[in-house]
């Protein structure tokens, strides 16, 4: 897990892969090997996207695969980016059926190994399979998936090089064996997290994380514009005297707020009741409470 640094936030940034349009060759060789993880990742998703990949970790899938990843003659660094990148998504399909299947029993998901109970190790173990009202709620929210997905290629084995013109080249091992793929790109600076190419509109996009700083607060300096307010409807700039106008709008806008949840409340309890009413087939009593006063078009 990935170390929480205060005040700082993980973004995804887009750069673009080529600075001009990339040779026949080049274009060619990066839609072959997006095909042919295409065609990797829906196996992966047919074969592990139900119940044969829950509580097996993704190393143990990959050994399991290994012997058989020559049939996508892929480089073996690219193939097991994929693996790796697939298992991680059907992990946390899994992770999500588990969180819902908590919050129905009413408790929590919790992320830390050392916080989890006993009902969310089940869970996440193949250990719920034995207990037939755990397989029901599991039932209920799981759905199995698949994918068609052919124009990615995740990369985790790279090199990024800023050369003397200030532009920045990815350099990473293609199909032919002993063959760099060397391309030029959009990158700010050089990077050494996990890539994710995406061909859209006839170009590559590279996706990939960025830590920046959270903005501040401002809590010093003067009155330099208009602000509309809760408390007060509006405060003019400094040329103006910084004035409040509008005080204690806040006060009749909480007291018709309270009145109007307050009504909303009483019209929610007289709908149940004609709801109940509807499903146990007394209609006279649902016609009365239709008829009522100013219900008509709210029930």
């Amino acid at each position: 897990m990935k170390r929480i640094v205060k005040n700082q936030l993980t973004v995804t940034r887009i750069a673009i892969l080529g600075t001009e349009k990339l040779n026949t060759w080049k274009s060619n060789e990066l839609d072959l090997i997006a095909l042919r993880l295409g065609q990797l990742r829906s196996d992966l998703w047919n074969e592990f996207g139900s119940l044969k990949a829950w509580g097996v970790s993704k190393f143990e899938i990959d050994k399991q695969l290994r012997t058989s990843k020559d049939k996508y003659q892929l480089p073996a660094k690219l193939w097991d980016s994929t693996l790796y990148d697939v298992i991680d998504d059907i992990h946390l399909v899994q992770a999500a059926c588990v969180e819902k299947v908590m919050k129905s029993l009413g408790q929590s998901f919790q992320s830390f190994p050392s916080k989890k109970g006993v009902l969310q190790l089940t869970l996440e173990s193949r250990e719920w399979l034995e207990h037939p009202k755990l397989c029901t709620l599991m039932r209920k929210f799981w759905d199995r998936g698949n994918t068609k997905v052919c124009n990615q290629i995740i990369l985790r084995a790279f090199d990024t090089k800023l050369d003397s013109k200030g532009v920045v080249w990815l350099r990473f091992g293609g199909l032919t064996p002993c063959k760099t793929l060397k391309l030029p790109t959009t990158l700010p600076t050089e990077v050494k997290c996990q890539l994710r190419l995406i061909k859209r509109n006839c170009r590559w996009e590279i996706h990939y994380t960025a830590d920046i700083e959270k903005a501040e607060k401002k809590t010093r300096g003067k009155i330099i514009g208009c602000d509309r307010g809760y408390t007060e409807v509006y405060a003019t700039s400094s040329n103006d005297g910084a004035r409040f106008l509008g005080n204690n709008f806040g006060k009749i806008q909480t007291e018709e707020t309270d009145y109007r949840t307050a009504k909303q409340v009483k019209r929610d309890k007289i709908r149940s009741v004609f709801n109940k009413s509807i499903a146990k087939g007394n209609s006279a009593k649902a016609d009365r409470i239709k008829r009522m006063q100013n219900l008509e078009f709210r029930i």
